[in-house]
């Protein structure tokens, strides 16, 4: 099925989108940035653009990046005038030994997985190449660091670690949990899931920091981590994408990511 666009839910598009439907900046701005805005990916893609030659202003081939446009710059792409790309919005399920470059640079960046026809796509926050699971993605800049950027949004790992895990071994980890919450991660739950030959799976709901935090706590309590799985991401989970597989993210699922952030 194709992916559907859709119009970007930031309060400030309505400012560029215009009647005729052309996007320009309210204010003066750098062409770069504007592009962004518009959906056509984060700042080195869009200076790529530029640089090509694709753009114009007047009726000029414009090739530097940086240059001003405003409200009444007659800006044309590809010999169009410059419109809002579609907006998509995607949930990934990214393997292990991917990174997280959408440019298509390496056979092992993300970008490879991806839709080629979806313009500007870019990660809403990371995940290391050694771990996995859900990333979500879209070509809305403003949705994208509304997501990344919130401190209160809970995503949940599973974490399988070397070694059975003890009392004391938890009391520890525990404790390492519990000084990384005060600074810059806060754990909301934690709970060991199962005991295997040799091996523990440990279920974590954290809110903020990043996954590499989660990393030095178990190689502190000496339990190194052999497998990192996000499997979800405030409402957003991976339902059954199977390893480097894609889908949309529902409209419900979108707000609820915004919704999170503002309340």
């Amino acid at each position: 099925m194709p992916y559907q666009p859709l119009q970007s839910p930031s309060p400030q598009s309505s400012a560029y989108r215009r009647p005729d439907g052309t996007w320009r900046p309210p204010r003066q701005e750098g062409l770069a940035r504007v592009l962004a805005k518009a959906g056509y990916g984060a700042r080195p893609r869009t200076s790529a653009i530029i640089c090509a030659g694709r753009i114009t202003l007047a009726g000029q081939v414009v090739r530097d990046p940086g240059c001003a446009v405003g409200p009444d710059s007659v800006i044309h792409l590809d010999g169009e005038p410059l419109r809002e790309a579609p907006r998509h919005f995607l949930a990934l399920n990214k393997p292990t030994g991917f990174d997280c470059r959408t440019l298509r640079e390496s056979e092992r960046c993300i970008g490879g997985l991806l839709p080629p026809d979806l313009v500007g796509l870019e990660p809403a926050g990371r995940l290391d190449s050694r771990a996995r699971g859900l990333l979500v993605l879209s070509n809305d800049l403003w949705w994208n660091s509304q997501v990344s950027e919130n401190p209160d949004l809970p995503k949940c790992y599973d974490v399988l670690v070397a070694g059975s895990l003890t009392a004391m071994d938890l009391e520890e980890i525990g404790e390492c949990l519990h000084r990384l919450s005060r600074r810059q991660n806060r754990i909301a739950s934690f709970e060991v899931v199962a005991m295997l030959e040799q091996r523990s799976l440990v279920r974590l709901e954290v809110r903020g920091g990043h996954s590499r935090d989660i990393r030095g706590v178990f190689v502190a309590a000496r339990h190194p981590v052999l497998r990192l799985v996000r499997t979800s991401l405030g409402p957003v989970d991976l339902q059954d994408l199977a390893n480097g597989q894609h889908r949309r993210l529902t409209m419900t699922e979108i707000r609820s990511l915004i919704r999170l952030n503002l309340a």
